[in-house]
């Protein structure tokens, strides 16, 4: 669980002041909306919001990190990405009045500033110039960050895609030799009564029948069957 939000106390409103988004802009504009950031103090795992929750805050990164994840196949969660420390999140559902489209939680012990739409449009008044550039600047930057993430699970996507096409075709084949052995084993059953041989073919069609399964299991995952 997060703590309840604080007023921002000296030392974590000096690591705020760093963030990337008030590059340029001064102490004393910054002090004037000390009062209007609250703190969020919280343990690895805490949940800052959820997919789907309301965005009523910006969140500046003082200390720590926060992992931005999507909820996948099979309800686990996906990494998007990582918010370290002198970054910024939560301004897509800030601004665009729409509910978050991913869950933010603490990837480690981490200090938050929760910045309200209020907040933040105060300081941009106070210095509407700086906080736009570097807002746009940071904005830009993960958004090729986002792209190249994707590019990337793209081409591993499509590579699994190849290597499962790859395993179909080899598993199949491989079962034309394993019926050929079984075929075998059977002819020398059906031509001897030797119990020594009877034996061993015994013992063969075992082993036969336990690779039929394994390579069924394996071309029943290939396709997706499982």
């Amino acid at each position: 669980m997060k703590k309840p939000m604080t007023s921002a106390p000296a030392k974590a409103f000096a690591q705020l002041c760093q963030n990337r988004l008030f590059e340029g802009i001064g102490t004393k504009v910054l002090e004037r909306i000390r009062p209007d950031v609250n703190i969020l103090q919280l343990k690895r795992g805490d949940v800052v919001f959820k997919e789907g929750d309301l965005g009523d805050s910006l969140y500046l990164v003082g200390e720590g990190s926060i992992k931005i994840s999507k909820q996948g196949r099979g309800g686990r969660q996906e990494v998007l990405d990582y918010i370290q420390t002198g970054n910024f999140f939560g301004e897509v559902a800030l601004l665009g009045g729409q509910p978050h489209s991913a869950m933010a939680s603490a990837a480690e012990p981490t200090v938050l500033g929760a910045v309200k739409e209020e907040t933040f449009q105060h300081i941009l008044e106070l210095a509407p110039s700086r906080l736009h550039m570097n807002f746009l600047r940071l904005i830009t930057e993960r958004m090729r960050s986002v792209n190249s993430h994707f590019i990337t699970e793209i081409m591993r996507s499509e590579r699994l895609s190849l290597v499962g096409s790859m395993a179909n075709s080899i598993i199949h084949d491989l079962k034309n030799p394993i019926c050929i052995v079984r075929c075998c084993s059977d002819l020398i059953t059906s031509e001897t009564n030797d119990p020594r041989l009877r034996e061993l073919t015994s013992m063969l069609d075992g082993a036969v029948n336990g690779m039929l399964a394994m390579t069924q299991e394996l071309l029943d995952y290939a396709r997706g069957s499982t």
